[in-house]
């Protein structure tokens, strides 16, 4: 959860599942509290309130929770959707438990809480959490990336989200979502699924990272993302890839890693970054390749 989820900046897509939970002890008027459909409006990552563009990003792209009667809770984050059940306890918080293989695929914990406060929902994972207002479900945004940013008048989105997009249409051009970046040409990955290029290295919303080129060159919709156990500046860290590509296409995504992980500071410079990328069919788990990484 927390920052973790703009890894899948780009995704656009929707899997819905539905698990059905069991019969609850507590009264039904308990559990009606968390019914309805709700909207992100706050986010906590690693006890740090999130504000400003990043904030606005969660809230443009699609982050919602949809819990029903039957004790079932659906989440949706930039496109991709998580199913699970969950139980309410005797102090009133709800343990929730998502399906492994979605949570897995949307980079959030299976395990998390939920509790209702003051008529709003807030979900929780360790020092990470998200708080949420309840809405009529028309009012629900469409999670599709392309349509949502493709309908953004660019003047608008560069007060919102920066040069974010107008970066990510098109990178032929030089033209990049990091600040301050240096222009790269490194070969990760080049094979019959799919090809990943560095275009270059810079600052993500304040964190070091890369724009990786990633081209889908199979016939099924592909995730790439990192093994979580890469070593930069000499420490082991867990950097942040999500990309989600459909056969034949090709997305720009951006692999960054936490400034406070690494212990940069304001003006730490990111050094020798090694670690794996991963290539996964997203339908069926099937991994397709394993790729190292070395800058």
């Amino acid at each position: 959860m927390g920052r973790r989820l703009f890894a899948t900046l780009c995704a656009a897509f929707l899997l819905v599942t539905s698990l059905l939970g069991c019969g609850s002890a507590v009264p039904e008027d308990r559990v009606n509290d968390y019914v309805g459909t709700w909207a992100i409006e706050g986010v906590t990552s690693g006890g740090d309130e999130v504000t400003g563009d990043e904030l606005d990003l969660y809230k443009a792209m699609g982050v919602y929770l949809i819990v029903g009667s039957d004790h079932t809770v659906l989440y949706e984050v930039f496109g991709m959707s998580v199913t699970g059940t969950f139980e309410i306890g005797d102090g009133g918080d709800a343990a929730v438990t998502f399906s492994e293989s979605e949570s897995a695929d949307a980079g959030v914990s299976a395990k998390q809480t939920l509790r209702e406060k003051d008529g709003k929902l807030y979900l929780t994972d360790g020092s990470d959490e998200q708080s949420f207002v309840q809405i009529d479900p028309s009012d629900k945004k469409s999670a599709d990336v392309s349509a949502l940013l493709g309908n953004v008048d660019e003047s608008n989105l560069e007060e919102t989200l920066g040069s974010l997009r107008k970066d990510l249409q098109n990178a032929a051009d030089g033209t990049t979502p990091l600040a301050d970046a240096e222009q790269l040409d490194e070969v990760v990955a080049s094979d019959k699924n799919c090809s990943i290029k560095v275009r270059a290295r810079g600052t993500y919303l304040g964190d070091p990272g890369f724009l990786l080129e990633i081209e889908n060159k199979g016939t099924a919709r592909m995730v790439v993302q990192d093994d979580g156990a890469f070593a930069a500046n000499g420490k082991e860290v867990d950097p942040v890839l999500m990309a989600v590509v459909d056969p034949g296409n090709t997305a720009l995504e951006v692999l960054w890693f936490q400034r406070d992980e690494l212990s940069l500071g304001e003006d730490g410079e990111l050094g020798e970054v090694r670690g794996k990328l991963v290539a996964t069919n997203y339908e069926t788990g099937e991994k397709l390749g394993t790729y190292d990484f070395s800058l």
